[in-house]
């Protein structure tokens, strides 16, 4: 997986790719989007989340997930456990509309 700054640069310099590689990039994107659509899709099918529609509550964890890299700075005044435990909240209870579990 790439690191924070690899991250950055990976989405936001897509057009500076030759288009073989930037096919790849795309595809990937397509797929871990597809995946996380999948694991929101059946938390709705079991009631675990309650958002009306898993492709768009899928975007937006993708983009909050990806923009970590372009704010987050190892030392800085939050740690990783701290932003990792509040985007835990944020992403299942209230994105989501489910419960964490404890």
């Amino acid at each position: 997986m790439p690191g924070a700054s690899s991250t950055r640069q990976i989405l936001h310099e897509l057009a500076s790719l030759l288009p073989e590689h930037r096919a790849a990039v795309e595809d990937y994107r397509r797929h871990y989007q597809r995946r996380v659509r999948d694991v929101v899709a059946a938390g709705m099918r079991t009631g675990e989340f309650g958002v009306p529609d898993a492709r768009i509550a899928a975007f937006a964890l993708v983009d909050m997930l990806n923009g970590i890299s372009a704010w987050y700075h190892e030392g800085g005044d939050l740690g990783i456990d701290e932003v990792s435990d509040a985007y835990v909240d944020l992403a299942v209870r209230r994105l989501l509309g489910g419960v964490p579990r404890e």
